[in-house]
């Protein structure tokens, strides 16, 4: 999962990267996010959550910057055939 960028686990700096990985790949986005899993207390997860909002969240502040897509496009054929995961 994390070498598919299809998770977000690691240190702040490291989800730093992959945030920025995906966002560099698909644009801006919302990362869903789960953060009480296998029996993870309480505290843990609140903490989680503390540490993406307090050193991930901020590096992010500034929207990417979009590229106006033409009437009647399918984005979603155009990214398919321009990204390699």
């Amino acid at each position: 999962m994390i070498d598919s960028h299809t998770a977000l686990v690691g240190t702040p700096e490291e989800v730093i990267e992959q945030v920025q990985f995906n966002r560099d790949l698909i644009g801006e986005h919302e990362p869903s996010m789960q953060i009480n899993f296998g029996g993870i207390k309480d505290r843990e997860a609140f903490r989680t959550l503390e540490l993406f909002a307090a050193r991930v969240m901020p590096h992010f502040q500034t929207p990417v910057a979009s590229e106006p897509q033409p009437k009647n496009s399918n984005i979603t054929a155009k990214r398919s055939k321009s990204t390699k995961l």
